[in-house]
């Protein structure tokens, strides 16, 4: 049915709007401080664990670059090629403060913008479904005096970027599931 209605949305609308309507992997739950993006991957936790934790290979299906050790506790530096040039960030530093393997990884914003009363908290956990499938949900929580202002400046790009990511994951991930074409 999903491949029936794809191909109707391409004869009538430009590709990439129809996608949007025609997934049925992606999720998004909007709360007054928080934002969530759940997207069901057809893989094993321990392969999007492995990739979710892989700091030096993060750009090979995630925009940021992290540099830092994936172990509780440590601070980690987030570069994107957006923070180029910008004359008061250069990259985001994050405190890992929960890592539970193959399940949870929750990082803390602990840059200037959270000294400054704005910033934020995320989390990525992967929940097994019945189906064999997992569910990757990827959490964030403004915080700080100033979060609304910060959450009006970021939200729409916010949305945007956790589905990139979630969708993102998700291909490089089951690329990897893929069974071998036989000739």
């Amino acid at each position: 049915m999903k491949s029936i209605f794809t191909g109707l949305c391409v004869g009538v609308f430009l590709v990439g709007a129809c996608e949007l309507f025609a997934s049925e992997s992606t999720t998004v739950k909007e709360g007054e401080s928080t934002l969530t993006v759940t997207t069901v991957l057809q893989s094993s936790p321990q392969a999007i664990w492995n990739a979710i934790v892989d700091f030096k290979n993060y750009d090979q299906w995630n925009v940021y670059t992290i540099s830092g050790e994936a172990r509780l506790g440590a601070t980690v530096q987030m570069h994107s090629k957006g923070f180029e040039g910008s004359w008061f960030i250069d990259h985001l530093d994050l405190k890992i403060y929960k890592m539970e393997k193959n399940s949870t990884l929750c990082w803390i914003d602990v840059s200037n913008f959270t000294y400054l009363g704005a910033g934020g908290w995320r989390c990525r956990h992967l929940k097994p479904l019945a189906d064999g499938k997992v569910a990757l949900i990827n959490h964030f929580e403004y915080t700080g005096i100033f979060w609304w202002l910060l959450k009006y400046k970021t939200y729409d790009d916010l949305i945007k970027g956790l589905k990139d990511e979630n969708e993102a994951l998700k291909k490089y991930v089951e690329a990897f599931a893929a069974p071998a074409v036989l000739e």
